[in-house]
């Protein structure tokens, strides 16, 4: 089994189960351009999963939480070059809130269409193997890019 086709297998558990959990790391063969993508152009809904930088440098899942004021789906705060967004980094504790920060969008990660839809739907409809030849096609066009040929 591929690296890819194993945190594959494991992200349809876990969404099938509602169990995508915030802080949990991103798998170490994750690339940026491939699995996920960080742009100043990119908007987050409420409860979409994405990719946060952590202070020690390594990445993990997020998900953006409702902003106190509702009725938008994000919101911008005019003192920052791109929209900020309340995003769970960690999983709550018995009797509390999960662990949250604003972060500015370009230092959220979009997750490939094919994720997202792997979460949002539960896994339901779709393949592993559609999602694992997805990743493939991904990750040979981001070579080809990058490599120069």
């Amino acid at each position: 089994m591929s690296k890819d086709a194993e945190w594959i297998t494991k992200l349809f558990e876990a969404a099938r189960h509602d169990k995508i959990v915030p802080g949990s790391p991103v798998p170490k063969s994750w690339v940026e351009g491939v699995q996920y993508t960080l742009s100043t152009k990119h908007r987050f809904q409420v409860n979409e999963v994405c990719v946060v930088g952590r202070s020690d440098g390594s990445r993990s899942l997020g998900r953006i939480r409702p902003t106190k004021k509702q009725g938008d789906n994000w919101f911008q705060l005019e003192l920052h070059r791109t929209p900020e967004y309340y995003v769970d980094v960690g999983p709550a504790h018995a009797g509390g809130k999960s662990l949250h920060k604003m972060v500015e969008a370009q230092g959220l990660g979009k997750l490939h269409s094919s994720l997202q839809d792997v979460i949002t739907s539960k896994g339901e409809g779709m393949e592993e193997e559609d999602v694992l030849g997805q990743m493939e096609a991904a990750r040979d066009k981001f070579t080809r890019v990058y490599s120069g040929k």
